[in-house]
């Protein structure tokens, strides 16, 4: 696809291609090239983001901060790797997850297998993927 002006300069025309994790950008008159994370990317692969998600969750059980980091086992993951390492298949439906999708109840969401409130901890060994909706359904 081609954008004017990408590269910040005018009459320049930028190209990008969408993968899965960021939007590669080059403008074919500087040949500049750049990358971009997007939003929902981001959110996939941050392991830091994805951790202090956990963390405050954790702590709006009533766990102190000792308590909650206590409770993460491991801290580098990301939702992106979990959702490879299951494939794209819904864990608890076993039916395919669309990465694309980002707003209906099929969409991509991590599940912890023994829930933070039930005692669980943050670990690759306790997460799988899970449809959004079905994560919702097994409360």
């Amino acid at each position: 696809m081609i954008t004017p002006g990408g590269c910040g300069r005018p009459g320049h025309k930028t190209d990008y291609v969408n993968s899965l994790v960021v939007i590669n950008r080059h403008c074919h008159e500087c040949q500049l090239e750049w990358m971009r994370n997007s939003t929902m990317r981001l959110n996939w692969t941050s392991a830091s983001r994805f951790t202090a998600g956990v963390r405050k969750r954790l702590r709006n059980l009533g766990l102190t901060r000792q308590e909650a980091d206590s409770r993460i086992v491991e801290d580098d993951i990301t939702r992106l790797e979990i959702f490879e390492r299951d494939d794209w298949i819904c864990q608890l439906c076993l039916e395919a997850v669309d990465p694309n999708d980002r707003f209906s109840k099929r969409r991509a969401s991590t599940d912890h297998i023994i829930g933070l409130r039930d005692g669980g901890v943050h670990s690759r060994a306790n997460l799988q993927l899970a449809h959004h909706g079905c994560n919702s359904d097994k409360r």
